[in-house]
């Protein structure tokens, strides 16, 4: 495997039960781009698309991409065990400064929802949070941070996936929401 590179993979003779194997062979081709894999799935070069980022998700027939359930979640991870964020305020302040609504309606294109608890709500199991989830509340924020450890101001690095334009576009989102 490489980037940008393929993998084959043949039938095998010795499988146990030679029924259950529908293909001769498989070809996965990795094509980071979004678009030029929208390309190839609508020409019919492509038969399944792993991944399709929601800037493209409009242009297709829901009969032909059907609508996602919300069990992929975009989410920012904190290293809690130093600081500033070993301190509950600084990552609540966090938590309180972002706007989610601009990420679901911006580079999520309308195909996500505001967040309402860690997990999706159709996770087996899951139950709703035991109190109302944050929301973006900028004054709210810079009280809190006012309180936490982090009151002097902090600094924080934020690291993403810079080959998947969603995620860039809601990194720069949140780095506008903190920096506010």
């Amino acid at each position: 495997w490489s980037l940008d590179g393929q993998i084959d993979l043949a039938r095998n003779p010795h499988f146990y039960d030679p029924e259950r194997q529908m293909f001769e062979q498989v070809e996965i081709t990795v094509v980071p781009d979004d678009n030029e894999r929208a390309i190839l799935f609508q020409a019919g070069d492509a038969d399944i698309v792993e991944y399709v980022g929601a800037p493209s998700a409009a242009q297709y027939d829901p009969a032909v991409l059907p609508e996602i359930p919300p069990g992929i979640i975009n989410h920012v991870s904190l290293n809690t065990t130093r600081a500033p964020f070993d301190d509950v305020e600084v990552r609540r302040a966090v938590a309180q400064a972002i706007d989610y609504g601009s990420i679901v309606d911006g580079p999520l294109a309308g195909f996500a929802s505001t967040p309402t608890g860690l997990l999706p709500p159709n996770l087996a199991h899951s139950v709703p949070p035991s109190g109302p989830y944050f929301t973006t509340d900028a004054d709210e924020a810079q009280a809190t941070l006012a309180s936490s450890a982090g009151a002097g101001g902090l600094s924080a690095e934020i690291i993403y996936d810079s080959a998947v334009v969603v995620d860039a576009q809601i990194a720069q989102i949140v780095q506008a929401n903190l920096a506010g």
